[in-house]
């Protein structure tokens, strides 16, 4: 599953081929990196869903008002907690992605976007680095530290979360070009017209890994 909106959304075969869907039956769910079984009836009809593999992991968040947990993504390697110096960073929220990640038995990292604007704050994040865990300082807008990260992250799927503001969006337009495109395309064929800020997609990255977007946040309980 490379975009999942309810019912409908894009899968990807192992050709590499990207098909819309439709998910047969009501208690089927499905999330953003899912391996799924589907089948084709006609030609130019979205194929149908009809189960999905054994997830690795999953990544859960917890709406408010007490309803049912909600599934961000699955079988994921690696998360990676973007923050920035505006919105001001909600450490509470980074420590339980961090948690979630350790729970999940992913490997993960914490990204400091816009470090043209602010440098590292490494007074306040040095508790990260001795609990074992990677800080890349980078700037979507002048490249820096990308490349570090993509090394990093590796040939393998990696979560983006953060809160809202952190300026995910735009790193992931430098990490995967043409992102903007592929998302309009993504939501065009799903009659959605949902930006990557309301829904997980995942994008190929040009070293063979996998970049799963998702929403940003206010707070995050998983």
């Amino acid at each position: 599953m490379i975009a999942a909106h309810g019912r409908r959304g894009m899968l990807e075969t192992t050709e590499g081929s990207a098909l819309p869907y439709i998910v047969r039956g009501r208690h089927l769910q499905v999330c953003c990196g899912d391996h799924v079984h589907w089948q084709a009836f006609a030609d130019g009809d979205p194929v149908v869903v009809s189960g999905t593999a054994p997830r690795m992991n999953q990544l859960n968040r917890q709406p408010p008002r007490g309803s049912k947990p909600e599934t961000i993504a699955a079988n994921i390697s690696h998360l990676i907690v973007v923050m920035a110096a505006l919105p001001l960073p909600d450490l509470f929220i980074t420590d339980r992605y961090l948690c979630a990640a350790h729970l999940m038995g992913v490997q993960a990292a914490i990204v400091w976007n816009k470090a043209d604007l602010a440098a590292l704050p490494e007074t306040e994040l040095a508790v990260y680095s001795r609990l074992g865990y990677r800080l890349f300082p980078v700037s979507a807008v002048t490249g820096t530290g990308l490349d570090a990260l993509l090394g990093w992250a590796g040939q393998c799927v990696g979560l983006l979360v953060g809160q809202s503001g952190v300026g995910k969006s735009s790193l992931l337009n430098r990490l995967v070009p043409g992102s903007d495109t592929a998302t309009g395309q993504l939501s065009a064929a799903n009659d959605e017209g949902r930006h990557t800020t309301t829904a997980s997609i995942m994008y190929r990255l040009e070293n063979g890994g996998r970049l799963i977007d998702t929403p940003g946040v206010r707070d995050f309980v998983p």
